[in-house]
């Protein structure tokens, strides 16, 4: 059997509500800054979603910094109507410098369709779970999705430039997928992150919040009916 214990992430958000930082407390961090002179670009058919460019990404560990700038961009909000439609996207340009816009501006159709189709995937996945949660929770849970995109769009810029990409396949994609895993960890445990890899409090409460596991009151069966039935203890998980 092999158990994960995700890794503890904190996340930073400017006042816009990006992300600006993952720090993941070892050393290890991930950084961004993004072209407010371009500024929002709507994602034409979802209103609750637009498109940041990158003006800087920082690869951060104990050894090194890469620094990449001018190159990718993420998503920010949730789709919520399925019908983005990015053959359809306007670029903002100034008359001064309408020329570099233009070119930072450039994206891919193709491969913004298919992060979005990615986005809408997760999303479902995690409104599953997020159905029997109370609002304060939903709210959180609704930020792990931008995580993720945040993820998608670091990783897109990585890909493209050889000296961030060896950083982060080296290190920060683990950490990055981790930060993932302890951030479900928080809301498929009710919002509390006891069992998520947090350290326990000092007089830890002898009947934490969480699931019950319910075993079942019958014999289990072995795939091989000639063999020994299993009793089933009656010992509370």
């Amino acid at each position: 059997m092999e158990a994960l214990v995700p890794r503890p992430a904190t996340v930073v958000r400017d006042d816009r509500d990006r992300i600006t930082a993952i720090d993941y407390g070892d050393g290890y961090r991930l950084e961004t800054e993004y072209d407010d002179e371009v500024g929002a670009i709507p994602v034409p058919g979802e209103p609750e979603m637009q498109i940041y460019q990158f003006s800087a990404v920082r690869l951060v560990s104990p050894e090194n910094t890469v620094e990449v700038r001018d190159r990718g961009w993420t998503f920010v909000g949730t789709p919520t109507t399925g019908n983005a439609r990015f053959s359809e996207l306007s670029y903002v340009e100034t008359a001064s410098t309408k020329n570099d816009l233009a070119q930072r501006n450039r994206i891919d159709v193709q491969e913004a369709n298919q992060r979005y189709q990615d986005a809408k995937a997760k999303a479902e996945k995690v409104e599953t779970t997020l159905e029997r949660l109370d609002e304060p929770t939903r709210e959180e849970g609704e930020q792990i999705l931008d995580r993720d995109r945040y993820q998608d769009g670091v990783e897109a810029v990585a890909e493209n430039d050889p000296e961030a990409k060896g950083e982060w396949l080296g290190e920060h994609f683990q950490r990055a997928q981790q930060a993932w895993a302890y951030a479900i960890c928080k809301i498929s445990n009710l919002g509390t992150s006891r069992s998520c890899g947090e350290p326990e409090p000092e007089d830890p409460d002898p009947n934490p919040p969480g699931e019950p596991v319910e075993p079942g009151g019958d014999g289990a069966i072995p795939g091989n009916t000639s063999r020994q039935r299993l009793g089933i203890s009656g010992r509370l998980f």
